[in-house]
């Protein structure tokens, strides 16, 4: 099959498939009172570098990153801040999710298809969506998942 073919075909099974059918439904999840320390034994031993912050009724509260604990536990560490000084301050003084967490994310939902999710993905520059269905979290899509349909497309 040459380059142009499996472009187009790429292209139609991203505008054919739907998130719910691609997304991780098990993703990594933690309390928004878990501590700076479960973050850290968490982040260490998973293979995900983040954790979706929601609450007892499962509804995203916020995401956590790799970066975001390394901040809090190493504030002077250079080249580790990102967005604005107050939230990377309050991020040094933290001690538990809730405070390091980036609030809002960037999310898609189980009926997006995989090219709109992709074009969130693209234009908000994130790796990963949280998926959800209201305000509730049902699974988290990544980049990773869309290039496993490629490898398995070609």
């Amino acid at each position: 099959m040459g380059r142009v073919n499996r472009g187009i075909l790429n292209s139609r099974i991203l505008q054919g498939l739907k998130v719910k059918e691609v997304m991780n439904r098990k993703p990594p999840t933690v309390s928004p009172d878990a501590s700076l320390e479960e973050l850290f034994d968490r982040l260490l031993t998973q293979t995900e570098d983040f954790l979706l912050v929601v609450d007892k009724k499962k509804r995203l509260l916020g995401v956590i990153t790799e970066s975001d604990v390394l901040q809090a536990l190493h504030p002077h560490l250079p080249g580790m801040a990102v967005g604005s000084l107050w939230r990377e301050t309050r991020k040094t003084m933290a001690r538990s999710a809730r405070e390091i967490m980036t609030t809002n994310p960037i999310t898609a939902t189980p009926e997006m298809t995989l090219q709109q999710a992709l074009d969130l993905m693209r234009a908000h520059k994130v790796r990963r969506l949280p998926v959800v269905k209201g305000s509730k979290l049902v699974g988290q899509l990544s980049v990773k998942n869309l290039l496993e349909i490629c490898k398995f497309v070609r």
